[in-house]
């Protein structure tokens, strides 16, 4: 069972995608952030990269389609 602490910075590794509409690259830059400051936890670790494997995904679709 994860506590909320992980709970609370697996969902900020997630969020971190709207940052984007405040600062440049955000949404690359916080579940960076948040992978490289936990990387002893899993959990955290895991959620932190999938956001940034999806963030990746689509900043390369919309290079290709456009």
């Amino acid at each position: 069972m994860q506590s909320n602490n992980q709970k609370t910075l697996a969902c900020i590794a997630h969020l971190g995608a709207f940052s984007k509409y405040f600062i440049p690259f955000g949404n690359f830059i916080v579940p960076l952030s948040v992978w490289v400051s936990q990387k002893k936890d899993r959990f955290i670790t895991e959620h932190a990269r999938q956001s940034l494997n999806f963030q990746i995904s689509l900043f390369l679709y919309l290079a290709v389609l456009t």
